[in-house]
């Protein structure tokens, strides 16, 4: 009879500090912003984004940039499950390489309008296989 209270003691400490143990994803401060962000550039062309929680920091994972260039475009992509760039509260920068004229990147925005919550940005890329001419833009995306 002892040793069965022991055991069963024991069995129920091992499953309470293996409960404890695990951890709740932790809640990032703007919750509303995960998902895939759509949206159109200044250029008519599509632009994508997904944003996930990791550990209660909000991270861009995927970015898809179509840009028109005088003889044709290009698009930039890039997906990373373990994040590609931190959001610093509703801002990021997400670099994408620099040469002579300066850094190529994508940044953005979101604003909390009255009914709905707004991506907005700015990018600016270089000519493929060019570091001196530049293409700029902006954008706006919503989350669907």
């Amino acid at each position: 009879m002892k040793h069965s209270f022991f055991f069963i003691h024991m069995l129920l400490l091992l499953s309470l500090v293996a409960l404890a143990s695990c951890k709740k994803e932790e809640s990032p401060d703007y919750p509303e912003l995960i998902g895939f962000w759509n949206g159109t550039t200044s250029q008519g062309n599509p632009v994508r984004f997904k944003i996930e929680n990791e550990k209660g920091i909000l991270y861009i994972t995927q970015y898809e940039l179509l840009v028109n260039f005088g003889s044709g475009s290009q698009t930039y992509e890039h997906t990373n499950n373990r994040g590609i760039v931190a959001l610093s509260g509703l801002h990021f920068d997400l670099p994408l390489g620099t040469g002579s004229v300066g850094p190529a990147y994508i940044d953005g925005n979101f604003d909390y309008g009255a009914t709905t919550i707004t991506l907005s940005g700015t990018f600016a890329v270089y000519y493929p296989s060019s570091s001196v001419d530049m293409v700029t833009g902006n954008y706006t995306a919503y989350r669907y």
